[in-house]
């Protein structure tokens, strides 16, 4: 009977004594991100796509945050015009930060309109920051793993090409 208390014991010592061992997240010292990316693409078959999205995002600890992009796209192709405008919340988890650089993902939805079709999605992108200065961070963003729905069109996959690759930056308060 007492070593079956023993044993209860150092089960509930040593998880304790683990979690006493990690290090506490820190809050960013300027947690406010306001910046946005930049896309450019050409392809003989689609034509030329230009991308420009606005972001704000907002840093809980230094691995976690939440923001929301707008884009709006044009797309030209053999004389016709396609407009799309995107709405894009997403929490960004950073795992990884060396010095001036970091890794992060950004895990999200993304609804909108393309002229007249309704559009979506859900995944993942992951994507890279270099901080210039205390205030400025650069960023390039590519990739996605998720699911899409375009004007009928349901898609589940990975997609890293140039066609999804923004470049950016974001000053930081």
């Amino acid at each position: 009977m007492a070593s079956k208390r023993f044993i209860i014991a150092l089960m509930c010592i040593i998880p304790a004594l683990a979690f006493a061992q990690q290090e506490k997240a820190s809050s960013p010292s300027l947690p406010w991100q306001i910046g946005g990316g930049i896309g450019l693409y050409y392809e003989d078959y689609t034509g030329f796509q230009f991308t420009l999205t606005p972001e704000v995002n907002y840093a809980f600890t230094d691995k976690w945050g939440i923001g929301g992009a707008l884009g709006v796209t044009t797309l030209t192709a053999d004389g016709y015009t396609a407009y799309q405008f995107t709405l894009s919340p997403y929490a960004r988890y950073t795992p990884l930060r060396m010095g001036k650089f970091a890794l992060f993902i950004d895990m999200g939805f993304t609804m909108g309109a393309l002229n007249d079709y309704f559009i979506t999605s859900v995944g993942v992108k992951p994507g890279i920051t270099v901080d210039i200065t205390d205030h400025f961070t650069l960023m390039a963003r590519c990739g996605f793993l998720g699911y899409s729905y375009t004007a009928g069109v349901n898609a589940f996959g990975l997609s890293v090409d140039s066609s999804n690759l923004a470049i950016g930056g974001y000053v930081r308060f």
